[in-house]
């Protein structure tokens, strides 16, 4: 029950497309969601909330981004690691951090990572969409999506979403 639960929080098939979503809340429903995974890797999550902000948005489309992001700092992280989450409010925007201590992207990987298809996992485990989709997501919010990475020491992803964006 709690599976389906969580399945439904996540993917918001009770809701309208568009709506009033709690930032918080969202990370929570996608952290349930990759537990397993978390729990596979014997990560710590480290949840810093200034605030519990809600955005007017698409919630599914914004946990997809979330979900996107969060798993790739699994995927990037050694067993036993960090991953940190955090949510601040900035003016009327809300931003979405999220930070692995992992491997890290070298200079040749950078400038390709929101490129469709583009992927640095084996074949056939990746298919380097993840990240294109959520830049579209982002921009399609009228937000920004930003990253900062050092090869051995990881990467943090900063998603900026306006707090009351309007749809057309």
């Amino acid at each position: 029950r709690a599976i389906v639960r969580n399945l439904r929080d996540f993917a918001h098939l009770d809701e309208a497309i568009v709506g009033e979503m709690n930032v918080v809340t969202a990370i929570d429903s996608v952290l349930a969601i990759l537990t397993s995974d978390f729990a596979a890797k014997q990560l710590t999550i480290q949840r810093r909330f200034e605030s519990h902000p809600s955005i007017h948005c698409q919630p599914a489309k914004i946990k997809q981004i979330l979900h996107s992001i969060l798993l790739n700092a699994i995927q990037a992280s050694e067993p036993g690691g960090l991953v940190e989450i955090a949510v601040s409010q900035v003016d009327l925007s809300v931003c979405m951090t999220v930070t692995d201590h992992g491997s890290g992207m070298d200079e040749t990987t950078q400038p390709h990572v929101f490129e469709p298809f583009y992927t640095t996992r084996p074949v056939g485990t990746g298919q380097g969409l993840g990240l294109s989709i959520c830049y579209g997501i982002v921009k399609q919010h009228g937000g920004s999506i930003e990253f900062e990475s050092t090869p051995g020491k990881g990467t943090t992803f900063r998603v900026i979403l306006p707090k009351d964006h309007k749809f057309l």
